[in-house]
């Protein structure tokens, strides 16, 4: 019988057809890793605006700012110095003090929400004068970088980001575990630091990177919460691989100049309840919680530098993920 749409001997023979596979599988192997890598760079970039987003906190950041172009008011909110409503206290004396109860800041002044006793704290001697005076030449003999930029971690370590003029020093990172040992021994000493927190984790170490600040007249660092990472790069101290950072320290080097007090700062859910300005005796400092605690390093005034260093007291991670995810977070601005 006839059919109507008769096949023809002379049309699309099998060889036409494999030829068209092995077009196609052609083009899928040289596309496919195009693709695969288009979608890998969407993702790191989806993954960076994120965190952009959480470092803004809310807040507008005009990367083109300088220090020279800052509108009046945006320079009151970043260069911050003191005034008759903060509180100061006295701890020229060098020894431990406390000084910001733990959850003082939140509603009711609920302790039971801390995850130590005190969140803001002044440790005693940590460095002797020589010490100190052996930090500062060192600091003076590296590079030490000036710029408007903070330090996250990336996938590359370390990577600057700039800040729209509201961190404005010069600093260098360096690595040193021998005096991190040191630091911790003395620390300990003198129980400068919580053991065991709320949570039950434990206090494991100092992170043996150190940001060394050198700030000159005129130089700040804007109101801001302190980020909280995992530490995994530090080889030489392979038992805090894993841990995570739940307190900054802020060493002081010097203590002859004049301003330059670290502010610890009420609102947007801090746990300070009220203003602070703290000066560590040279060789001491004060150390604050992670995550919870607004804080600001005031304008320096003319005279000589301020040099400072600082360094993270290191405590297990939080074995439940979503507990994980809420305290590992980069620095976020505060204003």
């Amino acid at each position: 019988s006839s059919s109507a749409w008769p096949l023809r001997s002379s049309g699309f023979a099998a060889t036409d057809f494999r030829a068209m596979v092995a077009i196609a599988l052609g083009t899928a192997v040289v596309v496919a890793p195009l693709v695969l890598r288009a979608l890998l760079r969407w993702r790191r970039e989806l993954e960076r605006q994120l965190v952009d987003a959480v470092i803004a906190n809310g807040w507008h950041i005009d990367t083109k700012a300088t220090p020279e172009t800052l509108r009046p008011e945006d320079r009151a909110r970043f260069a911050l110095a003191p005034d008759e409503t903060y509180r100061q206290p006295d701890v020229a004396d060098g020894v431990w003090h406390g000084i910001v109860p733990g959850g003082e800041g939140h509603p009711g002044k609920n302790s039971a929400t801390a995850l130590s006793e005190w969140a803001v704290w002044t440790t005693g001697t940590l460095f002797t004068a020589a010490e100190c005076d052996g930090w500062v030449e060192r600091a003076d003999g590296m590079h030490l970088e000036k710029g408007d930029f903070i330090f996250k971690t990336g996938r590359s370590g370390f990577e600057r980001m700039p800040t729209g003029a509201r961190r404005v020093s010069n600093t260098v990172l360096v690595h040193d575990p021998e005096k991190a040992a040191l630091i911790e021994e003395r620390m300990c000493r003198n129980g400068g630091c919580p053991e065991r927190l709320a949570d039950g984790r434990c206090f494991r170490g100092v992170r043996d990177r150190f940001l060394v600040s050198k700030y000159e007249p005129g130089q700040y660092f804007a109101p801001h919460f302190d980020g909280c990472t995992v530490a995994r790069e530090d080889i030489d101290r392979g038992a805090l691989n894993g841990c995570c950072g739940a307190f900054t320290c802020v060493l002081y080097l010097t203590d002859d100049f004049v301003g330059g007090a670290t502010l610890y700062l009420p609102g947007q859910g801090s746990e300070v309840g009220a203003a602070v300005a703290v000066r560590p005796k040279r060789g001491c400092a004060v150390v604050h919680r992670t995550i919870t605690v607004l804080h600001a390093g005031a304008r320096l005034d003319p005279g000589l530098a301020k040099y400072i260093m600082q360094f993270a007291l290191m405590y297990d991670a939080p074995a439940d993920e979503a507990a994980a995810n809420s305290l590992i977070k980069p620095l976020r601005w505060g204003a």
